[in-house]
C-alpha cells in the first residue's frame, strides 16, 4: 500500500456506495476478467472522493460509460454494476466504466466530500 495523502471523512452512505463499487468491480475482475493483476486506488479532490479499479484483464472492446450512460444496455450480463450506479446516484455519485488502451478495464466512481 502507498499513501500519498489523507482522505477527508465521508458521510456513512457515501462511503457505503465507493465500498460498494470496489466489491463488485473486484467480483466482475475475478469471475469474468481473467486478470493477472488488479490495481485499486482511492483519490480526494476538493469537492469528491473516488475510487478506481483497473485490471488487465481480458475486458469487453470499446466500453466507455459515463455519468448517465445506459449502463444496462451495454453489460446487461447481470444487476451488479446496475445496483452500484443507482446507490452512487442516491448520494449525489457518479460511476464510469471503461475499457482501457491496453489489456483490461477500469471502473471509477465518486461520491461528494460532503
Amino acid at each position: 500500500m502507498i499513501v500519498l495523502g489523507e482522505i477527508p471523512p465521508l458521510p456513512t452512505a457515501a462511503g457505503a456506495a465507493l465500498v460498494l463499487a470496489v466489491r463488485e468491480a473486484l467480483l466482475n475482475v475475478e469471475k469474468h476478467a481473467d486478470a493477472r493483476s488488479v490495481v485499486v486506488s482511492l483519490f480526494s479532490s476538493a469537492a469528491e472522493v473516488g475510487v478506481a479499479v483497473v485490471d488487465d484483464g481480458d475486458g469487453e472492446e470499446g466500453v466507455e460509460l459515463r455519468d448517465g450512460d445506459d449502463i444496462d444496455q451495454t453489460l446487461a450480463t447481470g444487476l451488479g454494476l446496475l445496483s452500484v450506479r443507482e446507490r452512487l446516484e442516491r448520494v449525489g455519485g457518479r460511476l464510469a466504466l471503461t475499457t482501457n488502451e491496453g489489456p483490461g478495464m477500469t471502473l471509477r466512481a465518486w461520491v461528494s466530500r460532503s
